[in-house]
């Protein structure tokens, strides 16, 4: 987007005199993120309908059904036949080429993975700038109807780059193999704009609403 296009579309040309630039580049940021939000899960939701397509249902593909380095390989085999790749960094991104060192959650705590280094998430980048990195089943994921889903994507909108914040710059799905691709969070509607919240449940926020006003609630 250039400066021009986001003010046309906040429909602000007339008062951009009033707004402070720290405003103006907040309301750009957001617009940017919600786009590009919008455009890695329509490549990812596309990219998974591919890969059942071609190698049958999920719990087909191998040992998926734990958090563990050969999970992640698993989905990858199947996957990134269906992704357009700028980098891929496999289950070791010491040098952090695909995503952040340390996430911090919405509520300013650390974010407790480690995924750059985890060997339990494969790493990659699109071609757009893009990380999505994913894993396997983990137990604790919720469960939807009594089904975990099998598999958990997280996608950074600018790869490594600034602010690497849950629901700001970072988002999760999660695939169950009866009920699809979905927004983390969506059995908890509220749980973006609660007090403390930690961010995770921002993508079903962002998914519902097309909008990131949270972030100036807070």
């Amino acid at each position: 987007f250039t400066l021009a296009e986001v003010l046309i579309t906040l429909g602000i040309i007339g008062v951009v005199a009033a707004m402070t630039i720290p405003t103006l580049m907040q309301k750009c940021f957001e617009i940017q993120t919600v786009a590009r939000f919008k455009e890695v899960n329509s490549i990812l939701s596309q990219a998974i309908k591919l890969a059942v397509e071609e190698n049958g249902e999920v719990s087909s593909w191998g040992n998926i059904n734990q958090i563990n380095e050969a999970s992640a390989l698993a989905i990858a085999k199947n996957l990134k036949p269906h992704l357009k790749l700028a980098h891929d960094c496999g289950t070791y991104d010491d040098k952090n080429m695909c995503i952040a060192r340390v996430y911090t959650l919405m509520n300013g705590k650390v974010a407790g993975a480690g995924y750059a280094t985890n060997k339990s998430y494969y790493k990659v980048v699109l071609m757009n700038g893009s990380s999505i990195f994913w894993r396997g089943r983990y137990g604790g994921d919720y469960p939807k109807n009594g089904e975990v889903p099998i598999m958990a994507f997280f996608f950074d909108i600018n790869g490594s780059k600034g602010p690497n914040i849950v629901g700001h710059d970072l988002f999760s799905f999660v695939y169950y193999e009866t009920y699809g691709f979905l927004p983390y969070g969506w059995f908890n509607p509220s749980g973006c704009i609660s007090e403390n919240s930690d961010g995770f449940s921002c993508a079903y926020y962002v998914f519902k609403n097309g909008k990131m006003d949270y972030i100036r609630k807070k």
